[in-house]
């Protein structure tokens, strides 16, 4: 019992660490630029346009996703549009990727060490104690299902 409430309490002080830090590390980038930009295009007209180049990508940029885009501009009329707000949506997004890694173990029949090792790797791996993976990038294939 003593082993099962560690993890859970390491899980939960991961959780809140990176709710923490969501808006100090890193620095914004420029894909988050970009993407807000689309974010608020589609707030502000319902296109997908980059309007921080609007002048080197004159055309709406529907490639990327356009559920993400909606989430987030969901997430944006609820709470505001700051950087904390706007990397909410992929941490979330990220969160739900552990989970779903865990599942795909089980669904292969990994054995739970297997499993709850791949996830311990993947929690430690630097690109997701940075940034959770992109929203974006999950939402892609299926957004071009409901994009046509």
């Amino acid at each position: 019992m003593r082993h099962n409430t560690t993890i859970w309490v390491g899980i939960f002080l991961y959780i809140v660490y990176h709710f923490l830090s969501l808006s100090y590390s890193p620095l914004p980038w420029f894909d988050e630029v970009s993407f807000a930009s689309m974010t608020q295009s589609y707030l502000v007209d319902g296109t997908f346009m980059e309007t921080v180049r609007r002048y080197s990508v004159p055309h709406p940029r529907p490639e990327y996703g356009p559920i993400y885009f909606v989430l987030q501009s969901y997430i944006i009329k609820l709470f505001g549009l700051s950087l904390y707000v706007f990397r909410m949506n992929s941490l979330l997004f990220g969160f739900l990727n552990v989970f779903l890694v865990y599942k795909i173990c089980q669904k292969f029949e990994l054995g739970k060490s297997a499993a709850v090792m791949t996830i311990i790797l993947l929690l430690l791996n630097p690109a997701l104690n940075q940034v959770c993976p992109p929203a974006e990038w999950i939402c892609s294939p299926f957004s071009f299902f409901c994009h046509r």
